[in-house]
């Protein structure tokens, strides 16, 4: 019994933290900088996507 509770407990751990970690690549939608891969979230036109952090100004 104790080892299925530590299994799952860690399955569980293991599932949030990818999902926490996720994030998009450079010209997709965003509404946040932790959003983006690399770079930040910039507003292009209206409709903000992940820019690389390099060419940022």
């Amino acid at each position: 019994m104790q080892f299925t509770l530590k299994f799952l407990t860690v399955t569980l751990l293991a599932v949030f933290f990818a999902g926490a970690n996720a994030c998009t690549d450079n010209d997709e939608r965003c509404t946040s900088n932790s959003e983006c891969c690399s770079g930040y979230c910039a507003g292009i036109g209206g409709i903000n996507e992940c820019a690389d952090a390099s060419l940022k100004g």
